[in-house]
């Protein structure tokens, strides 16, 4: 196996994907010979010693592109790359997608579809527990994959996980993909381009709303203030509301939608 491949994992904390991604690399090796890297955002995160001890927003905003770089550098190097990590947004698989389509490869994405009440008990039996806010966090913003056809899964698996015979099915699949894969004609490199307002507003509002829900998690008001700040979005967008002004009051009015989505839940 000489062609490189990027499969991709999408599912909640605790899903069961690390030890899923070990097994279908030892049977991708031992069944194809592919050389196969696992490469995961939480290997990145243990190796910043900051990170271990505190969130550091600044820290914590490096660690996808580093697992992206890793990926990437990976592909060039003719490893198959099983991408280990929750992925629980559509752009964030899209992310993967573009990153296969740049390194001119396959690519795979596979769903670890286990259902949070399961995550919530195998994340209670393990040594390093993820806090359950997190989980419930998590499950409120997945974006199940499937919206687009690049965004289909190639396979999902559910508890217990494959048996042998069903990984080494799933193992010949993917080398099957790899094998007729033909990369599309190259194209000419657009030139880079820079967001607009509106996007740039958007992306600021995402991290405000991010920054709310990790100082007070709050289960089960992650959609509610995800509704609430696309609403106020695109209304400052419609008044033609953009710059650190806006900004600024975008931020105080998603504080007090947060305050008052918190406020209604405690009672």
């Amino acid at each position: 196996m000489k062609k490189p491949m990027l499969v991709a994992l999408a599912g909640l904390p605790a899903a069961g994907k690390t030890a899923f991604a070990v097994r279908l690399a030892r049977r991708l090796f031992h069944g194809h010979g592919a050389r196969v890297l696992v490469v995961s955002s939480d290997t990145v995160r243990g190796e910043i010693p900051a990170l271990r001890e505190a969130f550091h927003p600044e820290l914590e905003a490096e660690v996808r592109p580093l697992t992206l770089d890793r990926v990437a550098s990976g592909l060039e190097r003719g490893f198959w790359v099983i991408h280990d990590d929750l992925n629980y947004f559509r752009s964030m698989r899209f992310d993967l997608v573009e990153c296969a389509r740049r390194a001119r490869v396959p690519h795979a994405l596979i769903h670890v579809a286990t259902p949070k009440e399961r995550c919530l008990k195998w994340n209670a039996a393990r040594g390093r527990k993820v806090p359950d806010e997190v989980i419930h966090k998590d499950h409120e913003r997945f974006d199940p994959p499937g919206s687009a056809p690049w965004d289909e899964p190639f396979a999902v698996v559910t508890p217990p996980g494959p048996t042998g015979a069903e990984l080494a099915e799933l193992a010949a699949r993917l080398v099957e993909r790899c094998h007729t894969y033909a990369p599309p004609p190259r194209r000419e490199p657009a030139p880079p381009r820079a967001p607009g307002p509106a996007e740039r507003l958007d992306l600021f509002s995402r991290r405000v709303m991010g920054a709310l829900l990790r100082a007070r998690p709050s289960p089960g008001l992650g959609k509610e203030l995800s509704r609430k700040r696309r609403e106020l979005t695109a209304r400052f967008v419609r008044e033609g509301r953009t710059g650190p002004e806006a900004e600024a009051a975008l931020a105080e009015e998603l504080k007090r939608a947060f305050d008052g989505l918190a406020g209604r839940e405690g009672k």
